[in-house]
């Protein structure tokens, strides 16, 4: 049985490796880790699902994009500890 240390772990990997262009949204969500008392795992699956653009019709500012990857790579940075 895995600890909610080493779910933490797994998934800021996979958000890793998803940002890193090395693993598609549909593998991640069938790997990702869940737990239903862990806020910051719960957290990162959502921000992962609803990346904002950063072309086309819908894309948004730079500065909204830069903020957004600032506060996804500080959650990483949280669940690997």
């Amino acid at each position: 049985m895995e600890s909610e240390k080493d779910k933490r772990k797994y998934a800021a990997y996979l958000a890793r490796q998803f940002y890193n262009g090395k693993k598609p949204i549909r593998v991640i969500e069938d790997e990702f880790p869940f737990s239903e008392t862990d806020s910051d795992l719960r957290k990162l699956l959502r921000l992962i699902k609803n990346t904002p653009k950063r072309n086309g019709l819908f894309k948004v500012s730079k500065e909204k994009y830069e903020n957004y990857v600032v506060n996804v790579y500080r959650l990483i940075e949280r669940l690997e500890k």
